[in-house]
């Protein structure tokens, strides 16, 4: 609570209970929130609000939640505030649209309030560190002598070039993450210690005698970059880079650099969750339309056959009313886990459709190879035995599986192959559930 006491967000919808349920989960974690109902209102108020966040809806009346995000990324005095849009949009199309026109991040209604304060946590903490990484910047420039304190006691990589690009001064971090002396640094060309694919580049951004001259750089002064540096042990590091003009009465560049390898791993692990099922831990449906849509062009290239299985557990919602929602989620992930290590073969894929509906993609299968796997996952769930009072045709959970199997042709879409395998499924559960049924794919 202590740490958001000071943090103000501001809250843009034009319904005002969407604005009431954030004013309330948000001023009980400590933040000072205000809301507005529209995005014109958002601009008038915000220079004096000043909110170190913003939320803002999509769909508003006179001007909607893209065009307010643009005014305010556009002005110097906004343009860093993080917007995280709230919004019950969640086609591709429309988040790629949002992020375009400068938001930092998604939320979707209805709101989970905890999904609301990591993702709130995250920009804030994200924006701590770009105003820290600023301050150091400006302390910088003030002075020469306080440039070189700060570079020698700096924890990240830094080190000093002049022109034409020869490195004058190096910190211990540096020397560290080179793996060189500082002898062995100094006097070097700094594109020595760059990847092949950055050294042209950035030979021309160290300009002899035209510091002070109107130039096109569009290196030097203009934010982090990301680039592979390569140390003494031939590792290609990405990291980013700062180039930037110390304000002396002579040229020279300061070179400052984050070492990106953990924020790389954490971002390929965050990518990995991002295509995964919170409950279950198979892929969930965003995995399921990137892969299939992989699979599918490759069919279509290869000239192979693809088919897709839709699974659906019997009475589940009976399941649910009698055994409960916590009991509901365990048989959830248990059929999870059995539908996952029965389709072994590395190329399929099992992911969860939503709520107890799953979808298993089988490229290079035909019908009859389908059918087997359908079978077997419809005996194996039925094999655990998950006690169901409930269930009209057996004492046990049961599944129900469409079949739908597919060569696939230049105007033909994966859609086509999924609406029929719901079909099967729906004839599955017309002719008595726990069972089997297959559906070609029409126009």
């Amino acid at each position: 609570m202590t740490s958001n006491k000071h943090k103000r967000i501001l809250v843009v919808d034009d319904k005002a209970e969407n604005v009431n349920l954030l004013y309330h989960t948000l001023t009980q974690k400590g933040y000072s929130v205000s809301g507005v109902p529209s995005g014109k209102i958002a601009l008038k108020i915000v220079r004096e609000f000043d909110p170190h966040l913003i939320l803002l809806d999509v769909m508003m009346p006179d001007m909607d939640g893209y065009e307010t995000c643009k005014k305010l990324s556009k002005d110097p005095l906004t343009s860093e505030i993080p917007i995280i849009f709230v919004t019950a949009k969640t086609n591709p199309e429309e988040i790629a649209k949002g992020f375009a026109a400068g938001a930092k991040d998604y939320i979707t209604k209805p709101i989970n309030e905890p999904e609301v304060w990591a993702r709130i946590e995250n920009q804030l903490k994200i924006r701590d560190l770009l105003n820290k990484k600023e301050l150091l910047i400006n302390q910088l420039n003030m002075q020469e002598q306080r440039y070189r304190t700060i570079i020698n006691s700096a924890s990240n990589p830094m080190l000093t070039v002049s022109p034409p690009g020869r490195i004058s001064s190096v910190n211990p971090a540096a020397t560290s993450f080179l793996g060189y002396e500082k002898e062995e640094i100094i006097g070097q060309s700094f594109s020595r210690f760059l990847d092949t694919e950055f050294v042209e580049e950035y030979k021309t951004c160290f300009v002899n005698d035209t510091i002070f001259e109107e130039q096109d750089n569009k290196i030097v002064d203009n934010g982090a970059r990301e680039v592979k540096i390569v140390t003494r042990n031939g590792i290609n590091v990405p990291v980013d880079l700062s180039i930037n003009q110390l304000g002396l009465n002579y040229p020279l560049y300061l070179c400052h650099f984050h070492d990106l390898t953990l924020h790389k791993q954490h971002e390929k692990e965050l990518k990995r969750l991002s295509h995964i099922d919170k409950l279950t831990n198979i892929a969930n449906r965003r995995s399921l339309d990137e892969y299939l849509k992989k699979e599918w062009q490759r069919a279509t290239r290869c000239k192979t056959e693809i088919s897709i299985l839709f699974v659906d557990i019997d009475y589940f919602k009976k399941y649910n009313d009698h055994y409960g929602h916590k009991a509901g989620d365990e048989c959830l992930k248990r059929v999870a886990r059995v539908l996952n290590k029965t389709v072994s073969r590395p190329t399929d894929i099992v992911a969860r459709y939503g709520g107890e509906e799953f979808v298993v993609v089988l490229p290079e299968t035909n019908q009859p190879g389908a059918e087997k796997v359908a079978e077997d996952l419809r005996c194996e769930i039925e094999q655990l035995a998950i006690e169901h009072i409930h269930s009209s045709l057996s004492q046990y959970v049961t599944v129900s599986i469409g079949v739908s199997n597919v060569l696939p042709e230049q105007d033909m879409t994966s859609e086509q192959l999924l609406v029929a395998a719901d079909k099967a499924l729906y004839k599955a559960k017309q002719t008595g559930r726990n069972t089997i049924a297959s559906e070609p794919v029409t126009d």
